[in-house]
């Protein structure tokens, strides 16, 4: 039986907003992975090369991974599900110190946060109305946090 995975948020009072997936991954890009993986595996056992049953392991977790991330009153939380191996990061609030908003012009109920800590960053996908939500949540648990508009010229 397949134990159901709990996230780490599950148990945060309060709005929780769930990031959205810009580009999932291509049905040839599934049905490539998986014939790779076969043909790694197939050959490396056919000639006993261990690098190549290495990689068609390795290619076995790339094609079962998924990430979700979340943000909340805790700050942005990230789940890695590998189905073997799980782990999960969080980024809080007081961390934060830049939210950069990108409006996606393709699809246009969409909206890019890039949210900066440290000398890195992180950029998920929310809707409007949950971006402008996640723009006072922002400011409600880290003032000091600067939010701004990124301008493109395309």
């Amino acid at each position: 039986m397949i134990k159901q995975r709990i996230f780490p948020w599950a148990m945060v009072q309060g709005p929780k907003y769930e990031a959205k997936e810009k580009k999932p991954r291509k049905r040839w890009v599934n049905i490539g992975g998986w014939v790779f993986t076969f043909l790694f595996l197939l050959i490396g056992i056919l000639r006993s090369n261990l690098y190549m049953i290495l990689f068609g392991i390795l290619l076995i977790f790339a094609m079962f991974y998924k990430a979700t991330s979340v943000v909340s009153e805790r700050g942005i939380e990230t789940f890695h599900d590998l189905k073997l191996f799980t782990k999960s990061d969080r980024i809080m609030w007081e961390d934060v110190n830049s939210i950069v908003i990108e409006y996606d012009k393709k699809n246009k109920n969409l909206t890019r946060m890039h949210f900066g800590y440290g000398s890195t960053e992180i950029a998920l996908y929310f809707t409007k109305e949950e971006a402008l939500q996640i723009q006072k949540m922002a400011k409600k648990y880290n003032y000091s946090i600067k939010i701004m508009d990124a301008i493109t010229k395309k």
